[in-house]
């Protein structure tokens, strides 16, 4: 669905925060993005990040790539579970139809 909507096609997807602790959420994630999810092992990911783009602003590094390659540290990759995905599929199908509905119900309560 991120493609048909036209976001480039994505090889991986990176997280991190609070919720890439929780590996019930990860494991969903992957399942449902169906691509791997990749959670850094550094404990303030975030900031890590901001480190990177600081040091490549101050010119310490020719390109952003350069920085990130030097700076970045390792992260675990957690892969889609293929068994649940036709599951997360038909669910969102379902999503799709109560959305429909909802939009159909205010159509009908707007005239009252």
């Amino acid at each position: 669905s991120l493609e048909s909507a036209g976001h480039r096609h994505m090889v991986c997807v990176l997280l991190c925060g609070g919720l890439s602790k929780n590996p019930l959420f990860i494991q969903t994630q992957a399942t449902v993005v169906g691509r791997p999810v990749l959670v850094p092992q550094r404990t303030e990911a975030v900031l890590g990040g901001a480190a990177i783009l600081a040091a490549y602003a101050a010119g310490l590094y020719p390109s952003l790539e350069a920085a990130v390659n030097a700076m970045a540290g390792q992260a675990d990759a957690v892969s889609p579970n293929t068994k649940a995905i036709t599951f997360h599929n038909k669910k969102y199908e379902v999503f799709l139809q109560m959305v429909q509905h909802q939009k159909e119900y205010r159509d009908i309560m707007n005239y009252v």
